[in-house]
Formats: structure tokens, sequence, C-alpha cells
């Protein structure tokens, strides 16, 4: 408490240094001194990745330990000036939910690599085209590895799930039982409504018969049954959620769908965010084009990710007969565990999905 607390005469002193710099038009942040002394204040700073940059000097060994949380997200390049902020670094992420998106090509990557003359046949973990910065701390000889084994946002079903399915039986559930706030009348955990499909699909990968059972839940929850808990739809296609959310807005009230949190989005979308219900249209029927079911079968954690995203119920509406038939197997799997009683083996032990990575440079 007394090195955080800011007496009068420094406050004063980091006051007219700062207005100096701002008359002087200064844009490179602060100077090495003053960030010593702002430290010596505040040693706990909570900041993006690319927003550090802007306020800290690039000055090696500037903090003690620099951790990094959604590694899965974050590329390796926007990384490397935090690296050589920190003298200790952990890596915490997932990679067995969705990377993020590479905005470099993997020819123009191996061609900027040969420009810095580095040898492109031993440069495979520092690829941005390819590579996050977890896969890099993974790939990191000589680095101390935590696996996280405690999932303290779902209840034990959904856990069992994700844990057998993407996890290796690893994941034990350890939620709080006074977070959980399912409908009136549903058992927390997976369920599945079988909506039969349409003859052929919209274009843009809309099916019209999930959107109407999607938008009828919803009223049902919202509007009939007033629930007070928080609501999200997810699809693995644009063109499937642009039409729930257009037939959602047009059918319910706005302050009900404000006092749920109410949010739809691709699942790719999704990521990072929790709410109570999750409803999930996978879209996908028996007359999908092959270019859709291609694109949910080449990422199972596609569905890791949108089921791993409800607290109370993850509940999906979408044809069982093309579920059952295995064409994904993926989605045949949640099929069966949202279908088929099971025997739950994770209830009660503790779990934070992921890993983490400790580099000590």
């Amino acid at each position: 408490m007394a090195r955080t607390t800011v007496s009068d005469e420094s406050r004063d002193r980091l006051d007219e240094a700062k207005a100096d710099l701002d008359f002087a038009g200064n844009k490179a942040g602060l100077p090495p001194d003053l960030v010593q002394s702002v430290l010596a204040h505040r040693p706990l700073w909570l900041v993006s990745v690319l927003g550090a940059p802007k306020r800290l000097p690039l000055e090696a060994g500037l903090f003690d330990l620099v951790i990094f949380d959604e590694a899965s997200q974050c590329d390796i390049a926007s990384a490397l000036p935090l690296f050589a902020r920190a003298r200790r670094a952990v890596v915490v992420g997932d990679n067995r939910q969705l990377n993020f998106i590479p905005q470099l090509g993997q020819a123009q990557d191996r061609n900027l690599m040969q420009a810095q003359a580095l040898p492109v046949a031993r440069m495979g973990r520092f690829a941005q085209s390819r590579q996050s910065l977890f896969d890099l701390a993974q790939r990191m000889p000589g680095t101390e590895r935590i696996l996280l084994r405690q999932q303290y946002r779902s209840v034990g079903p959904i856990v069992d799930y994700i844990s057998r399915e993407f996890y290796g039986s690893e994941l034990k559930t350890a939620y709080d039982p006074a977070t959980i706030r399912p409908p009136a009348d549903v058992k927390p955990g997976l369920a599945w409504t079988h909506v039969p499909p349409p003859a052929t699909l919209d274009a843009n990968n809309v099916n019209r018969a999930e959107v109407a059972a999607i938008v009828a839940h919803v009223e049902q929850l919202l509007v009939r049954e007033g629930y007070a808990g928080t609501l999200g739809v997810t699809s693995p296609f644009r063109g499937q959620v642009h039409a729930i959310e257009q037939a959602i807005h047009s059918a319910i009230p706005s302050h009900k769908l404000e006092a749920a949190e109410f949010r739809v989005a691709t699942v790719d979308g999704f990521q990072g965010q929790e709410r109570d219900v999750i409803l999930f249209s996978p879209t996908l029927t028996a007359s999908s084009r092959m270019t859709s079911i291609s694109f949910v079968q080449k990422d199972h954690r596609r569905l890791n990710v949108a089921i791993s995203r409800a607290r109370a119920v993850a509940h999906v509406f979408g044809d069982l007969d093309f579920a059952r038939a295995r064409t994904v197997r993926t989605l045949a799997s949640l099929a069966a565990a949202a279908t088929e009683p099971r025997q739950r083996n994770g209830e009660g032990a503790s779990t934070a999905i992921g890993n983490a990575f400790s580099i000590t440079p």
C-alpha cells in the first residue's frame, strides 16, 4: 500500500514532467527515467500487446515479469517488443481453441526471412504465417510447461464433453454453483433440439429452419418465461449469423435483448466470451455444399469454442440425422454427448483450460 501511495511532491514532479512532454509534442512515449518513477508507484500494468509500445520505452528488462494471456490469439511479431522489456515471461493459451488469423502469407513469410539472411530451413517455429505466440512458446527448447487442469466456467456435463473430445480427458470442472443460471426447468449441460432440414439451403449457408427454431426459443426464454440470465447464439457461418441476428431483432424487444447481454456471432467471433446459455446453429445438412462441410471438418477446434462459451446450458439446434451420419465426426460426438446418457467423471475437481509456458530470456 505504501508503495502505490503517491506523495503530493511526487505527484507534482510527475505532473510537471508530463506537462513538459505534452508541450514539446513528444510522441515517442515516456523517457526511461520517468518510466522508472511511474513504475515505482504503479508496478502492475494491464495493457494490450499493441498498446504497450505507445506507452513504454523499449528498455531491456523494464518488467520483472510479463504475462501474455490468450497467446493463441497473438502473432509472434507483436509480442517481441514486450519480450524485450521482460526479464521473465509467462505465455498462457490454449491450442485446442482457434488461432489468430495470420495477415501474412507463407511465401511472403519466407521471402522476408530470406531478405534478412535467416536460415529458412530451421525457422519453422518463428513462421508468422503459421504459428501463434503460443505455438512459438510450445516449441521453445527448455521452457517449463504447466497444464492448467481446472475449468471454472462451465457445468460438469459441458466440461466432460470438451475434456473427452479435445483435451484427452485431462480437464476437471470447478465451477461455482452460485454462478450457474439455467432457464427454469432446464437441466444444466448439453441439449439438442432436432430441426428437420429444409429441402435446400439459402445462399451463404443460411438454414431457415434453424433460424426459425432459434428465434422461437429465444422468444420463449426472454419474452414468455422472463429468463434473467445471459444469452448468446453462434454458428460457423457468417450468412447464418446475419440471418439469425436480423430475425431475432425483428421479433424480440430490444430491452429484453440488452438485459440478456444478447449477442449473435460466428464461432470465431465469440471466442473469448461467455454466456449463461449458448444456442448453437451448426447449419449443416445432407444438402450442404461440400465446401461448407469441409470448413467445419478441417478444424475440429471450432466446436470446442462453440460449446465451451456456455456456463449453464449449451443447446444445439440442428439436423440430428445428419449429425449421427458421422459425415462430420466432431458433430457426431457432440450429438451423442447431448442426446445419449453418459457417466460423468469430472464433477468436483479443480480446472483453467490451457497451458502455460515460463520463459526466461
